[in-house]
């Protein structure tokens, strides 16, 4: 079965308890190692390949999988009106720059956004 953490991720529990993952190869139904910080304490508890408390009867236990940081090339364009905004993101510096239908004005990266960061704050 493959497992959704590995060795040296970090996160939060559904709760908000930092995590640490200290193994993925454990026997038994429940691979995962981590070390979780409750009330300021760490302690060792095991989690199923999805991050599913061992316990299982509460949910905010539950290991939220840690969040993936991309870098992406955001072009500025200006439209044949001289409205100026932002295209999309390219994983690539030469796809930002191969914007045919509109003005390129500049070039905002290499930017590292994370899934949910600054989103609700």
């Amino acid at each position: 079965m493959t497992n959704t953490f590995k060795v040296g991720d970090t996160g939060k529990t559904r709760k908000g308890h930092d995590y640490r993952v200290l193994a993925t190869d454990a026997e038994g139904n429940f691979p995962v190692v981590a070390n979780v910080r409750e009330d300021g304490k760490w302690g060792v508890v095991m989690f199923s390949s999805k991050g599913e408390w061992r316990g299982g009867w509460n949910p905010d236990f539950n290991l939220m999988p840690p969040k993936a940081a991309r870098t992406v090339w955001v072009p500025l364009l200006k439209d044949s009106s001289g409205v100026i905004f932002a295209g999309c993101n390219y994983d690539t510096r030469a796809e930002a720059l191969s914007q045919p239908e509109y003005q390129i004005i500049g070039l905002a990266g290499p930017i590292t956004i994370t899934e949910g960061e600054g989103v609700g704050e």
